[in-house]
């Protein structure tokens, strides 16, 4: 099969390697030097939004190249010698990939190279065959769920494009009230612009899916990734379910829920039963770095400490009941005195949770306040997070995802004629079904998490897409 890849739209390979010999170059080795341009240019295109951040630079992992180029070191040596690319000063092992971007003397534009080695071009789409392979096996996990995407889902287009009208002119007339400069006018301007296109394309996008519903599963959380998650909450109010509103459960504070299962000694050891939820199961690369570098030790005695209310790490109950019965983004926001937007509280715990440490202020009063309150948790994150902090929020991901692939098919198995939808770590059914999802949430997450959860409801309905002006 026949495949062409990315290069730079200047990049003559018979010229460069006529330049910058080769050690017996052929068609295998300008395919291969095409291959790890390709995956430059695609690996661009995924960390679009970070580019900027990184400064040009996109994170290559050794392993993804390694299964199609198994000597790939090769390859990047040679175009890094001969100033096809350049490579960033940051790597630290088993912390960052090495970045690479291309030289300014290659444009943005792009050329098609087709693969002339069959031999490469063979081994290509067997390593696509057992991608596909792989990523049929998670989109099975989820199989339950896609059927609920059929014709009775329903959008109200027209009233849906009456709301995001509405919502630009209240938007535009806001912005003249506000008497603001000129910069800060026309940037105003392209926000809203900008905001109101997304809305309109994903009206556009979900009378395009109709019957035909993308859906896909993230490698890293393995999180159910659907049209409904990538639209704004407003307009879902516009969706019913043969002719009857849906109704959302909300699982609050979700993640720092989620995160109390790191306290519990049975996370951490393989000898539990088929179905319990632990760290090998969930994220094997994590577990395997923990057990080689002897962090898994740290873990399981906390664990058990824990397990067994010792002094030494009281504050982990502490954590659990500010989790539990109170509202935790609120005691989080309430750290600092004269600081009481919940929100801000939000936003602190998911920078613990998500965000990579090495760009976190420890000096600043939310940190040394959560460092000081819970002094054994924020040890047990900074082991967790101390190799790659990504891990640790794929963990948190992934074991909200299993719950939510388990708690559904449950409520799949037990109602078969009740629609099902989620949204991450919220579900969706219509109202008819509320009090029976209702029920069974709050019986399975407390089965695999060992608590019970605080569950929120909101009904889908026009009247509850409220236009909120943000300038």
């Amino acid at each position: 099969m026949c495949r062409s890849l990315d290069i730079p739209a200047n990049l003559d390979l018979d010229k460069l390697l006529g330049e910058h010999p080769f050690n017996k170059p052929n068609n295998a080795t300008k395919d291969k030097i095409a291959f790890i341009c390709n995956t430059i240019y695609y690996l661009m295109r995924e960390q679009k939004k970070k580019l900027a951040k990184q400064n040009g630079y996109i994170y290559v992992q050794s392993k993804i190249i390694k299964q199609y180029i198994p000597d790939y070191h090769k390859y990047i040596k040679y175009l890094l010698a001969a100033n096809v690319i350049m490579c960033n000063k940051t790597y630290r092992n088993n912390y960052y990939s090495k970045g690479y971007k291309f030289s300014d003397y290659y444009p943005i534009g792009t050329q098609k190279h087709t693969i002339r080695s069959c031999k490469f071009a063979q081994h290509i789409d067997t390593c696509y065959i057992i991608h596909e392979h792989n990523e049929k096996k998670r989109l099975n996990k989820a199989s339950h769920l896609q059927i609920w995407f059929n014709e009775n889902l329903h959008f109200d287009k027209k009233k849906a494009k009456r709301w995001i009208h509405d919502s630009y002119v209240s938007y535009l007339h806001a912005i003249e009230d506000a008497n603001i400069g000129c910069k800060e006018y026309d940037d105003a301007i392209e926000k809203v612009n900008a905001r109101h296109r997304k809305y309109t394309k994903a009206v556009y996008n979900f009378e395009l899916n109709k019957l035909n519903y993308n859906y896909s599963i993230d490698k890293i959380g393995l999180r159910y990734q659907t049209i409904l998650v990538h639209m704004n909450k407003r307009l879902r109010n516009f969706i019913k379910y043969n002719g009857e509103r849906l109704v959302e459960f909300d699982n609050k504070t979700s993640q720092p829920y989620f995160s109390l299962l790191i306290f519990q000694p049975r996370f951490y050891f393989t000898r539990e039963s088929k179905d319990a939820l632990t760290l090998k199961k969930l994220h094997p690369v994590l577990y395997k770095r923990l057990k080689e570098d002897g962090s898994l030790i740290q873990l399981q005695k906390i664990a058990r400490d824990v397990n067994k209310s010792t002094s030494t790490v009281s504050d982990v109950k502490s954590y659990q009941e500010d989790i539990l019965k109170k509202d935790f983004y609120q005691v989080i926001a309430d750290f600092i005195p004269g600081t009481q937007s919940r929100e801000i509280g939000k936003d602190q715990i998911f920078s613990l949770l998500f965000e990579d440490w090495d760009n976190v202020n420890y000096g600043t009063p939310y940190i040394k306040a959560f460092r000081k309150k819970y002094p054994t948790v924020f040890k047990v994150f900074s082991i967790l997070k101390r190799r790659k902090h990504n891990e640790f929020a794929g963990l948190l991901q992934r074991i909200e995802s299993e719950v939510m692939y388990r708690t559904t098919r449950a409520f799949c198995d037990m109602y078969p004629n009740a629609p099902i939808y989620t949204i991450h770590d919220n579900y969706i059914t219509t109202v008819s079904y509320k009090q029976h999802l209702r029920e069974l949430l709050a019986t399975e997450l407390e089965k695999w998490t060992g608590y019970k959860p605080k569950l929120s409801e909101t009904n889908w309905k026009p009247e509850n897409a409220k236009i909120e002006i943000e300038i």
